[in-house]
């Protein structure tokens, strides 16, 4: 993760994961070359996700896209910012106004969050990570995914813990960002798809579209 502040002190940090103290992750690419390439593949006609962990990597896309959306226009692109474990609230409100569509990795509640509350990002932090119901209290369009191979892809799994917000040890997190069944569906069906630019052909049993589903 890219943070703002530096990651938590502890033994999981120091002797396991050996994350230097007052680390706080840093950005694999400068601002300039990610300009450079949302500009080039933007006008190509592609889609773009990123790959934004950490409140500070998501601050720093979110301010690329502000600066290009002078010259460019975003309004039907539906770009991408991936797992998303802490967003500011103030960066979905850019997001928003953008057309930005955000993609939560919730499984790093389920499996990750303890240990991101106790020993890595700290209580605080955590009762602001993966703001799901915030994004569509905005009306912002989003989807759950996991990183398989890493995390199956159990599309049950990543519904419930959006639902629950239950770590594997039965931690309520950030309680205030539970979402409906309902919402969760659409998160992993037809808005999933509506990010993609595939709304017409999958995410909901409707006729024309693809019979993909799971019982």
């Amino acid at each position: 993760m890219y943070l703002k502040q530096p990651y938590q002190d502890s033994k999981l940090t120091n002797a396991v994961l050996h994350i230097p103290k007052k680390h706080r992750g840093e950005a694999l690419l400068e601002a300039d070359v990610l300009k450079d390439f949302i500009r080039k593949h933007h006008k190509n006609g592609w889609q773009i996700a990123i790959h934004t962990q950490g409140d500070a990597a998501i601050s720093e896309v979110v301010s690329v896209f502000e600066e290009l959306n002078n010259e460019l226009d975003f309004s039907t692109s539906r770009h991408r910012l991936e797992h998303c474990l802490l967003l500011p609230k103030k960066d979905l409100l850019r997001m928003q106004k953008l057309q930005l569509t955000p993609s939560f990795h919730i499984n790093h509640l389920y499996y990750y969050g303890d240990a991101l509350k106790t020993e890595i990002l700290g209580e605080e932090r955590v009762e602001k990570m993966l703001p799901v119901q915030s994004a569509l209290s905005m009306g912002i369009k989003m989807s759950l995914h996991a990183d398989q191979p890493m995390f199956q892809s159990k599309p049950f799994r990543l519904i419930q813990t959006a639902v629950e917000r239950k770590t594997i040890t039965g931690d309520t997190i950030a309680k205030h960002e539970q979402i409906s069944v309902m919402n969760g569906l659409k998160a992993m069906t037809i808005d999933a798809a509506w990010q993609i630019h595939m709304e017409d052909k999958i995410g909901s049993l409707e006729i024309g579209k693809y019979a993909d589903f799971i019982v």
